[in-house]
């Protein structure tokens, strides 16, 4: 049986955890779409990638499980991030979305790829796009990733839609404009680098007020900021080689990307460097500064 010794024990380390819990920095994932079966069974959804990308090790929710997110009003448990951190994941791609108390703590969001369409007017798209409204009224931090780099991008007065080119796939370089040095965050990024993209829509117009930060000859928005708490990009610097090389087949046998174009992203894919360290301390540099 507990005692008095065992009430105050249990007392003192509700009340450590509480404490921990509101020195936590917070950050979430809205996740836009779900990784594939593949990348499912060996990293877990986009979360996953994410925080493995960005320090972290697991995340609030089942969809590091290839589920739904949860966030903190659906009571998942806090499993992940960096020391002294909170991570939340919102599958939206599914209406699940952070409430308005959780948006007012989040230091930062992170909106992740999807095979769906930024420019469309889904429900959920259109609700996403208020969010990043309301987020960027606040300064809140937005990082953007492909789907979520168009996505920002519509929601704060910019252009997406179907790409001139038609399928941006594999290895790309990306050549950064001269604007980048002004940025804090972006002080170690070289003049270009190479990035995993797997895309047939972009950014085909800049918001009001955004900088253009690098282009490509296929993508001549491949990366923009607004103020320092935007930062989006249309590579993947969470993908690894294999993923890219999994998705590419797979849609190439639904028929979706044509053989000879998937022929010539799996070649490029031949270069790719597992071991880039720019773009990873690019996006931790700017969620975290």
């Amino acid at each position: 049986m507990g005692g008095a010794d065992d009430s105050t024990a249990t007392d003192a380390a509700t009340g450590q955890e509480s404490r921990r819990h509101a020195q936590s920095r917070r950050f979430a994932i809205l996740l836009a779409g779900h990784s594939s079966p593949y990348s499912q069974q060996r990293y877990g959804d986009y979360n996953g990638m994410f925080l493995a990308l960005l320090g972290g090790n697991g995340a609030r929710g089942d969809a590091d499980k290839g589920g739904k997110g949860g966030g903190a009003e659906e009571g998942g448990e806090d499993a992940g991030g960096g020391e002294g951190e909170q991570w939340d994941v919102y599958a939206v791609v599914d209406g699940e979305f952070p409430s308005d108390e959780v948006l007012a703590e989040v230091e930062a969001v992170v909106v992740t790829g999807s095979k769906h369409d930024a420019h469309a007017d889904d429900p959920w798209v259109v609700r996403l796009c208020a969010v990043l409204q309301r987020l960027h009224q606040r300064k809140t931090k937005i990082l953007g990733v492909c789907f979520g780099h168009q996505v920002v991008g519509r929601a704060l007065g910019g252009r997406t839609g179907r790409a001139a080119v038609g399928w941006e796939l594999g290895i790309k370089q990306v050549q950064c404009s001269a604007d980048v040095t002004s940025l804090p965050y972006a002080a170690g990024l070289p003049p270009s680098f190479h990035i995993l993209e797997i895309h047939q829509d972009q950014v085909l117009e800049l918001p009001p007020g955004a900088v253009l930060l690098g282009s490509s000859p296929g993508t001549p928005i491949e990366m923009f900021a607004m103020g320092e708490h935007v930062l989006c990009m249309q590579g993947h610097p969470e993908f690894t080689k294999d993923v890219v090389e999994d998705l590419v087949v797979n849609r190439t046998k639904d028929g979706v990307i044509p053989e000879a174009v998937a022929a010539e992203a799996l070649k490029s894919l031949e270069m790719y460097n597992e071991n880039i360290k720019e773009l990873r301390t690019l996006c931790n540099s700017f969620l975290r500064s």
